[in-house]
């Protein structure tokens, strides 16, 4: 958390080797483990599809409030003091989210998504391409539409035949 006094841990369940679409996220408190000891705050079990859901990174919210989950084929906000969930959003057009970075004013959050697009001039006529994507934290929904990113880039590098102009994460610095 910003005022390091909370750590989040996520498990992804699992059986026979695929995902069971149950996550289980436990709040430590850190000063606790920082002693040695370890102070469970909250738990709590999200679920989505087998074999579809997959939580990557997750940030809190500049006042530590809120907790944003990426999970693969949708993400979620959470409370940060009971775990609950505040908001769900499926990602659309088979999309899978890596990252939900919160803007520091929380009104709104940076996704970073994989799906497929179109990819003129490559092999092939799809390809897996990075995108961005914005939710509206006050409205609770995903607004514009998604921004590709890697594609361009790549397309100049002569990688887009490949199927492979992926971005996995995103981490900001905000100026103010």
């Amino acid at each position: 958390s910003p005022d390091m006094k909370k750590f989040l841990i996520t498990i992804n369940e699992a059986e026979a080797g695929k995902g069971t679409g149950h996550v289980d996220l436990i709040l430590v408190d850190l000063p606790s483990m920082e002693e040695g000891k370890w102070k469970v705050l909250a738990k709590n079990s999200i679920t989505g599809e087998p074999d579809m859901v997959l939580a990557f990174r997750e940030y809190f919210s500049a006042d530590g409030k809120y907790i944003f989950q990426a999970g693969a084929d949708r993400m979620w906000v959470l409370n940060a003091s009971n775990l609950k969930i505040v908001d769900e959003k499926r990602i659309p057009d088979g999309g899978q989210v890596h990252d939900v970075l919160p803007t520091p004013d929380g009104k709104y959050a940076l996704m970073t998504v994989r799906m497929l697009a179109i990819a003129p001039g490559a092999e092939t006529k799809e390809a897996t391409d990075g995108f961005i994507m914005a939710y509206d934290f006050d409205a609770k929904k995903i607004i514009g539409k998604p921004v590709s990113i890697c594609m361009n880039c790549h397309r100049s590098l002569d990688v887009a035949h490949k199927k492979s102009a992926i971005l996995c994460g995103i981490d900001g610095n905000w100026k103010m």
